[in-house]
């Protein structure tokens, strides 16, 4: 199926959980949790996750993020409306009609990666290339990779965070 969070074309109260991973940014809030609460039969689950670089307790990743910004100094990264949004989940949860019991939870684990996939990580970053000539944005590509391959960083950390929301 492939249809917006806002309008999914599901009968009423026909699923069991509702989950957006890495996505409920990009809806119409509102519109977004009135359709999951249409959708999910009642104690159904509502869920939003994130997987977020760790730049509080992964010093290789803050600094991979300064080099980005020194490469691209006028850069207006996504990350900060994104984070400012999700300190709004466990309130939004906890006040919305329709839903009740949210629980919030958030751990930073490492990872291990290699060159080829944190480099690919730094690829699917869409606000980036959206803001830099194509050349830059290979110059930052290169900059990433040639930095992991001289720090050789064992594991990186990344923060998961999700709230969970039971319809009433």
């Amino acid at each position: 199926m492939n249809a917006p969070g806002e309008c999914t074309g599901l009968a009423d109260g026909t699923v069991d959980w509702v989950c957006y991973s890495s996505s409920f940014h990009w809806t119409n809030t509102k519109e977004a949790l009135r359709e999951s609460i249409r959708i999910l039969r009642p104690r159904g689950f509502f869920t939003i996750t994130f997987i977020l670089a760790d730049f509080e307790s992964d010093p290789f990743q803050l600094e991979i993020d300064n080099l980005v910004r020194d490469m691209a100094p006028a850069l207006r990264r996504a990350r900060p409306p994104v984070i400012a949004q999700m300190q709004t989940y466990e309130a939004l949860l906890n006040q919305y009609p329709g839903f009740g019991n949210c629980v919030s939870l958030a751990t930073s684990e490492p990872i291990s990666m290699s060159e080829e996939q944190y480099v690919n990580y730094w690829a699917s970053s869409h606000d980036i290339p959206s803001q830099v000539p194509p050349e830059v944005w290979n110059s930052i590509l290169q900059m990433i990779a040639e930095t992991f391959r001289c720090r050789q960083p064992a594991r990186l950390r990344f923060r998961s965070t999700a709230w969970q929301a039971q319809r009433t």
